[in-house]
């Protein structure tokens, strides 16, 4: 695989050392490096230029580089990918996760199908406060829970949609007062791995939440 690497940051590092430790990783030729960030083009690091994103498809077809390989934040990877589909970039574009729970870390992207930028997803109705001004009409609502199987059913749904999710909110209501929440971040972090996955809540129950919640945050 003879790669163009896209970031050079502390995640570039990490993906140095997963080459060096990989059966996958062993098999990349990286033949130059890219970045955003005008101070770094131009520069070398580790014996490989450091190119601007715009000259990326002319490096690829001089240097027969078949993969771009993107080594940044997941915060970073939705406006990055639209910066790509934008270059009409041509390659096979793989994102290098070291954070996901997995041996393997690099992930072949799919960009015939788009990003959904952002998704709130309310786990109950109910709250246990009263807010006179609350936008979600909760301390109206009767108590709701929302069943693991039609959130599990409606998530593989839009990966037949969407290639990825930029933001996720798990939120409602109170998303503390569901007896099952931590079962609900797993299942959204192994449905959307790059998503930056999120519970918003009002925090007053977080003294006398169980301890399975904090090991699923």
């Amino acid at each position: 695989m003879r790669a163009i690497v896209f970031g050079i940051g502390n995640i570039y590092n990490e993906f140095l050392i997963y080459c060096s430790n990989s059966e996958l990783g062993r098999l990349i030729d990286i033949v130059c490096l890219c970045d955003n960030s005008s101070d770094k083009q131009g520069g070398i690091l580790n014996g490989k230029h450091i190119i601007k994103p715009a000259r990326i498809s002319e490096i690829a077809q001089s240097n027969s580089v078949d993969s771009l390989i993107l080594t940044i934040g997941r915060q970073h990877l939705y406006s990055i990918l639209n910066q790509i589909q934008e270059l009409n970039i041509n390659l096979d574009i793989y994102f290098f996760d070291p954070g996901i729970q997995k041996k393997e870390k690099l992930f072949l992207l799919n960009l015939q199908k788009p990003i959904l930028p952002y998704l709130e997803c309310d786990l109950v109705d109910h709250c246990k406060l009263n807010c006179r001004g609350c936008g979600h009409l909760s301390n109206l609502m009767p108590e709701r829970y929302v069943h693991e199987s039609d959130f599990e059913r409606d998530f593989y749904r839009l990966t037949q949609l969407f290639e990825s999710i930029d933001t996720i909110r798990l939120m409602g209501g109170e998303p503390l007062l569901h007896p099952k929440l931590p079962r609900f971040l797993f299942l959204a972090r192994s449905i959307f791995p790059y998503a930056n996955l999120r519970v918003v809540t009002n925090g007053l129950l977080l003294p006398s939440a169980p301890s399975e919640v904090f090991q699923a945050m």
